[in-house]
């Protein structure tokens, strides 16, 4: 299980965020939809042994296993980390995107209310090779808590939501994509970041949630921030008019921020000023 205090970030497009933001649902997907041919499937060794048993409960095993797909589990995908990603706004959220923060105990009180037997599942995605490693069966959903190696970079924590156990006026169909279900949002959201290169959406952003009663600050990303710069003294000078050169004291290094001014000379020792 993902432990409470963990960050959890979900990186989506804009649209994504603003039906989430008018609509007060969270979305959760049917595992088949998924573009991985992998998920949701037991690994090789899983299968091999799945192959050798024998006893009178044998083919009764084999169908429960086959069915476990049919339950209807809607999962939601969440990066489990402190920070931003660089890699995962390129992945998820490309340049037009948002990122949601939140945490685990907050995302598991939210869609609480939607869960009419047992408790919200949000555990941490196992990342193994299918090729030699075993999954646990005895647990039907571990087959959806386990990924592919490969996508390990993903740190990620899954919220599923098995729909038989769910109450209906919480329940939206999706079509044959998956179901939402209705979220305290205001709770939910600890902040929104814009992508590095969507700074102009920044207000329009605000202004919705300030009529939707949202409270959740929105912020630039940090990979939108400038960096400081060091200035020598033979670039602070050309700041400096003609007609004053010489009269003004110039430091022989300042660190000011991209696209900030250069700051004010001070007086120079003979009390000289520009």
């Amino acid at each position: 299980m993902t432990s409470d205090e963990a960050t959890l970030w979900r990186y989506v497009a804009v649209p994504d965020l603003l039906w989430t933001i008018l609509e007060s649902r969270l979305f959760l997907q049917y595992p088949v939809n998924f573009q991985d041919s992998f998920e949701g499937q037991l690994s090789r060794p899983t299968v091999e042994n799945m192959r050798s048993w024998d006893g009178p409960f044998t083919e009764d095993n084999r169908r429960k296993l086959h069915a476990m797909r049919d339950v209807g589990d809607g999962v939601s995908c969440w990066h489990r980390y402190e920070h931003e990603s660089d890699l995962m706004w390129r992945a998820y959220a490309t340049s037009a995107g948002m990122a949601i923060r939140t945490t685990a105990a907050k995302l598991r009180a939210a869609v609480a209310p939607a869960v009419e037997i047992g408790q919200p599942i949000l555990g941490n995605v196992k990342y193994i090779d299918y090729e030699n490693d075993e999954i646990d069966w005895g647990n039907t959903l571990n087959p959806l808590f386990h990924k592919r190696r490969e996508f390990s970079h993903e740190r990620e924590a899954r919220l599923v939501m098995m729909r038989p156990t769910l109450r209906n006026d919480f329940v939206r169909d999706a079509g044959e994509m998956g179901f939402s279900v209705a979220i305290p949002l205001a709770d939910l959201v600890e902040e929104v970041v814009v992508a590095p290169n969507l700074a102009w959406f920044s207000e329009s952003l605000e202004s919705l949630c300030r009529d939707r009663g949202l409270p959740f600050p929105i912020r630039p990303s940090a990979l939108a921030a400038s960096p400081y710069r060091l200035y020598e003294e033979v670039n602070i000078r050309a700041f400096v008019p003609k007609g004053l050169v010489g009269k003004v004291h110039v430091p022989r290094k300042v660190f000011v921020v991209a696209n900030e001014p250069v700051p004010d000379a001070p007086l120079g020792p003979d009390g000289s000023a520009p």
